[in-house]
C-alpha cells in the first residue's frame, strides 16, 4: 500500500513538472507600413547544441495563420532562439519588434508575446535624361531613400555631361519612397523633390528629365 501511494505521489511530481516547462508563446508576423499581418508566416524555435556554442537545432516549429498570429506550446526547458522564416525574394526581414527596438533574434524564454516585422517588395526602375544639355559641365545629384530608412539618404548617385540613363529594375521596400536631386548648369544649382508609393510587388518606372 505504501508502495503504491509513493509510485503515485511520485507520478504527480513528474506530471506537475511536465505542466510546469509547458509555455505559451504567441505573436504576429506583420508588415509595418501598412499594419497588416502576412499570411502562413513560418516560425521556428531552436535550442543550442550541447558543446558547440555556434550551432543550434530546431526543437518546434509553427505556421502562423492568414493573418499572421501564430500560437505554440513550447517546452520551456532552455532558451529558445526564434526565427521567422520568409521568402527572401519576397520579403525584406526587419526582425523582432520589441520595446521599440527591432532586433534579428529574440530569446523566446524570456517573453511569451513578440511579433516580427518584414516589408514586401516592390520594384523600381529610374531613367535619368539630360534633355537640356549645356555641356560637359553640367550635373545631376540624384538622392534616395525609403519610408523606413534602409537606403542612406546621405548617400549621392552623381553624373555629369549629355547622360541618358536607364537602370534594370531592383527590389525597394513597398511604401514611400523619396526622390531628391540636384542639377547643376551654369554655374547656378536647381533643387528638386518628389515623393512615390510603391505597392507590394509593383512594377513602376521613375523618370527625370532635366
Amino acid at each position: 500500500m505504501m508502495r503504491n501511494l509513493l509510485t503515485l505521489f511520485v507520478m504527480l511530481i513528474l506530471l506537475t513538472s511536465c505542466f510546469k516547462t509547458k509555455k505559451q508563446i504567441t505573436g504576429k508576423v506583420y508588415n509595418p507600413i501598412t499594419g497588416v499581418g502576412i499570411a502562413h508566416p513560418t516560425i521556428t524555435f531552436s535550442i543550442k547544441n550541447k558543446g558547440k556554442s555556434d550551432l543550434y537545432s530546431i526543437v518546434e516549429q509553427v505556421t502562423g495563420n492568414t493573418y499572421g498570429d501564430f500560437t505554440i506550446e513550447a517546452k520551456a526547458r532552455k532558451p529558445m532562439i526564434a526565427n521567422v522564416v520568409l521568402d527572401p525574394a519576397k520579403y525584406y526581414l526587419l526582425g523582432w519588434y520589441d520595446n521599440g527596438g527591432l532586433y534579428d533574434t529574440i530569446i523566446a524564454a524570456k517573453k511569451s508575446k513578440f511579433d516580427f516585422q518584414a516589408v514586401p517588395y516592390a520594384h523600381s526602375k529610374l531613367i535619368v535624361n539630360n534633355i537640356n544639355c549645356q555641356g560637359a559641365s553640367d550635373s545631376i545629384i540624384i538622392y534616395q531613400s525609403d519610408q523606413l530608412g534602409t537606403i542612406d539618404a546621405d548617400f549621392a548617385w552623381v553624373q555629369t555631361g549629355c547622360i541618358n540613363y536607364e537602370s534594370d529594375f531592383s527590389n525597394v521596400l513597398m511604401g514611400e519612397f523619396y526622390y531628391k536631386w540636384v542639377v547643376i548648369r551654369n554655374g547656378i544649382k536647381t533643387y528638386f523633390s518628389d515623393t512615390v508609393f510603391f505597392n507590394e510587388d509593383e512594377f513602376k518606372t521613375y523618370i527625370i528629365n532635366y
